[in-house]
């Protein structure tokens, strides 16, 4: 993905009169011959900071630990003097394990936008910084989290600088990320936080709390714009935790798409609140160019969501909604969860049974991972289901049972999980039609995905037994 979080806290410190160079881990890391281009940009360079920071501060990225370490290291072999700063989800929910791994001289947990312009700001040049006064050194030494309280203030994020270009070639062939629409595409964020209260979700663990942060209508039009006739963009991807949360604002943001003759299709890739959404709402999102809607149901089960979940959402509501929205020709993705505690089986069965509903053209079945900072790994903890030192870190991909209880075992889970994903997803021949444009796939490389996924499950479980 293009690294919009890390965009917008470079153009934050370009704009304050710092110079930045950015480094893609995630693209180099393709390359044999990276850590040769590493060292000739820091010897070209010179830079006082090396600072890894990721695409998005959230649970659905892969972070480049290893190449992480790496990083510091030759930075460090080539100047001794230059500051190494850690940041993002894993420095963020395991610190110390960052540290031990890394060996970062700061960790900034939380967002790390204005921490890093504070951070630098102290840094006085070819001195390594030892314990100033600033925001950002307390918070990494008392083990503090950062966020930007007024995210409007954020200037235009630094896609020209990151080389937007250079991801037109990374579509997301294969997954819901994929760019249906044009190669021509990228990311963005209109908001950061989430006000729901899910069991499962980190979102207000990693952000520092449960505020819904959002730029102003005009300056994400303003940016819109930007990204739209001055960069060419024709599809874009919103990275917002809850972009739909405030059903005026998305209004108001649709509409200004449209007055404004934005041409662009767009989803919003974390996922929406099924609760946020109306008529009314989807009309407007799919006339100002949305096309997919990645649904969060969740389970199929009323009493699992009031109250193991927690998720505000009325059943009766969602499934009037998701009919609406077939009606309106939306591509529809569902994601729902299983193996949470206190869940029975026939509550279980009930999520599979509207994971199957006819008007989803695709959907996710994850079984539930204590996250690190979630209300979960709280539950889990207390319960026993867990060990209180367990490294979540290594297992947190949603597709493994990570605990078992008296309803289920984690090996149950997973084979539920593989077999219902698979069944629902390609019943027919139809669907698979659908779902090879949706992921961007041949009806051969769709059977090679299926095969993988079976091979995965059951090589997986020969080597536990």
């Amino acid at each position: 993905m293009f690294p919009v979080e890390t965009a917008f806290a470079a153009a934050l410190l370009v704009e304050n009169g710092h110079e930045i160079v950015p480094f893609d881990l995630n693209l180099a890391g393709n390359s044999p011959d990276w850590t040769r281009d590493f060292e000739q940009l820091i010897i070209e360079f010179k830079p006082d900071v090396v600072v890894s920071a990721p695409q998005a501060l959230t649970f659905f990225i892969k972070e480049c630990t290893a190449d992480t370490a790496v990083a510091f290291k030759l930075s460090k072999k080539l100047d001794d003097g230059i500051v190494t700063v850690y940041c993002g989800p894993f420095a963020t929910s395991y610190p110390q394990r960052a540290q031990d791994t890394c060996s970062p001289d700061f960790i900034i947990r939380g967002e790390y936008d204005s921490a890093l312009l504070s951070m630098v700001n102290n840094i006085p040049a070819s001195v390594v910084l030892s314990g100033s006064d600033s925001r950002t050194d307390a918070a990494a030494r008392d083990g503090g989290m950062s966020f930007i309280e007024d995210f409007d203030s954020l200037p235009f994020p630094a896609y020209k600088q990151f080389g937007y270009k250079n991801y037109f070639a990374y579509r997301g062939k294969g997954n819901l990320r994929y760019a249906e629409h044009s190669e021509r595409y990228t990311h963005y964020t209109t908001s950061r936080g989430c006000t729901c209260k899910c069991c499962f979700c980190n979102v207000g663990f990693l952000r520092g709390g449960r505020k819904f942060r959002k730029r102003a209508v005009p300056t994400v039009l303003d940016d819109l714009e930007r990204i739209n006739t001055e960069l060419g963009i024709e599809e874009i991807h919103f990275l917002d935790e809850n972009m739909t949360l405030n059903r005026r604002r998305t209004a108001a943001i649709c509409d200004g798409i449209i007055e404004r003759g934005l041409d662009f299709k767009w989803l919003a890739a974390g996922g929406m609140s099924v609760y946020s959404l109306n008529k009314e709402i989807l009309v407007k999102m799919k006339e100002s160019g949305c096309y997919r809607l990645n649904l969060a149901f969740e389970s199929g089960d009323q009493a699992v969501l009031r109250k193991i979940i927690r998720k505000p959402l009325d059943l009766k509501k969602g499934l009037a909604l998701l009919e609406t929205a077939r009606e309106l020709d939306f591509e529809i993705i569902g994601y729902f969860v299983i193996g949470l505690p206190g869940e029975a089986r026939a509550q279980i069965q009930k999520t599979l049974d509207l994971a199957s509903h006819h008007c989803f053209d695709y959907v996710t079945i994850s079984i539930a991972t204590p996250l690190a900072g979630s209300e979960l790994e709280k539950i889990c903890k207390r319960d026993g289901l867990i060990e209180e030192k367990a490294r979540l870190s290594e297992i947190s991909r949603r597709s493994t049972g990570v605990f078992g209880t008296d309803e289920f075992t984690p090996f149950e889970l997973e084979e539920i999980r593989w077999k219902m994903w698979d069944n629902i997803n390609f019943s027919d021949r139809q669907r698979r039609e659908r779902l090879c444009r949706i992921l961007g796939l041949s009806d051969g490389e769709l059977a090679e995905l299926r095969d993988r996924t079976a091979s995965d499950f059951h090589q997986r479980h020969r080597e536990n037994d």
